[in-house]
C-alpha cells in the first residue's frame, strides 16, 4: 500500500503541469479564494492555482532528493572498483 501511494504521488508530481490546465505562476486576483470545483483544491489569495503549485514543489523535492541521492552514492560506473588484497 505504501509503495502504491509512493509511486502514485510520484507520477502526479511528474505528470502534474501536463495533466493540470492551469500555470502555477499565473496571478489572477479576480480569481482570489475560489473553492475547489474548476481548480481542483481551490486558489490561494493571489489567485494561484494550489493544485499547481503542489506538484511543481513536489517536482522540486524530487529532484533535490534525487540529486542529493546520487551525489551521495555517485553513478555506478563512475565508483572506483574495489581492490582485492592478498593476490
Amino acid at each position: 500500500m505504501g509503495l502504491f501511494l509512493i509511486f502514485g504521488l510520484t507520477f502526479a508530481c511528474m505528470a502534474g503541469p501536463w495533466m493540470l490546465p492551469f500555470d502555477e505562476f499565473y496571478i489572477d486576483l479576480r480569481a482570489r479564494f475560489v473553492p475547489p470545483g474548476a481548480h481542483i483544491l481551490g486558489t490561494d489569495h493571489l489567485g494561484r492555482d494550489i493544485a499547481a503549485r503542489l506538484f511543481q514543489a513536489g517536482r522540486i523535492a524530487l529532484l533535490a532528493g534525487c540529486s542529493v541521492m546520487i551525489h551521495a552514492h555517485g553513478p555506478a560506473p563512475l565508483r572506483p572498483c574495489p581492490r582485492r588484497r592478498g593476490r
